[in-house]
């Protein structure tokens, strides 16, 4: 099976690129990182437009912000979650595996 039909088999089934990077380090897969066949450039004043599937699978409508980090010679882009991540609570989060949470939809879980 080729990397796209793994990568979309994926999304289709955890709908989030991190789920499926959470999936794939926990088997030692790393192909994930590996090039889609997606190239984009950089224009003039920075700019790179992401693919509509990609904004799609992601939930990332216009204006949405994103987190953006380098990890040695990577790019990474993580939507930023200012809130709990059930229902956007700003108050009393807690880290849980990366993940916001407030105190109570952590009771309700």
């Amino acid at each position: 099976m080729g990397l796209n039909c793994i990568v979309w088999e994926l999304l289709w089934e955890y709908k989030t690129l991190d789920d499926i990077m959470g999936l794939l380090l926990a088997r030692g897969d790393e192909t994930i990182m590996e090039s889609v066949g997606i190239i984009r450039l950089i224009d003039h004043v920075g700019r790179v437009v992401l693919p509509m599937e990609l904004r799609n699978t992601m939930n990332l409508g216009e204006n949405a912000p994103l987190e953006i980090f380098v990890d040695g010679n990577k790019i990474v882009l993580k939507k930023y979650l200012s809130g709990c991540l059930f229902c956007g609570n700003g108050d009393g989060l807690t880290d849980i595996k990366g993940k916001k949470v407030c105190g109570v939809c952590w009771e309700e879980i």
